[in-house]
């Protein structure tokens, strides 16, 4: 199957509304690397695993759609005809016991393997042993998203 746009290839693409960029600019590259850290938390989501993990990878995969929307849309394309917010960027607040904050590939995974406790022998996050399976190697180029 053939797949055109019939815009042919002049080094750039749309963004949503029409606006046309490069495909180097760094809205594409940002919103490239959300959706490619999307992805693998969908995976990792697969996973067998509380579903309580699972509904909280739900919630920041719905965020993460967002701030791509937001990345996609150019500010001039921001506020619809009839005078419309395009996106609705709401503040997101959650509630937790512990949080976690993890850069860097080995980092994260060595700090998630030595949470080991009693409620999660394995370490946090690691209830299905896959964590550095699928984790290490992606999260590097996961972190480079970025707004100009």
């Amino acid at each position: 199957m053939k797949v055109y746009t019939k815009t042919g290839d002049t080094g750039t693409t749309a963004l949503f509304g029409g606006t046309r960029v490069p495909k180097h600019h760094i809205r594409i590259e940002s919103y490239g690397t959300v959706d490619e850290l999307n992805s693998y938390i969908g995976l990792i989501r697969d996973q067998e695993m509380n579903q309580l993990y699972k509904n909280v990878l739900i919630e920041v995969q719905d965020r993460l759609f967002t701030v791509g929307a937001v990345l996609a849309t150019p500010p001039e394309k921001e506020t619809l005809k009839n005078g419309q917010p395009r996106l609705t960027k709401k503040p997101y607040q959650a509630k937790a016991n512990i949080v976690m904050v993890c850069a860097s590939a080995i980092e994260s995974v060595r700090i998630l393997f030595n949470s080991a406790c009693a409620n999660h022998p394995n370490g946090v996050g690691n209830s299905s042993g896959l964590l550095g399976k699928y984790f290490m190697d992606q999260t590097p180029s996961l972190l480079f998203a970025s707004l100009s």
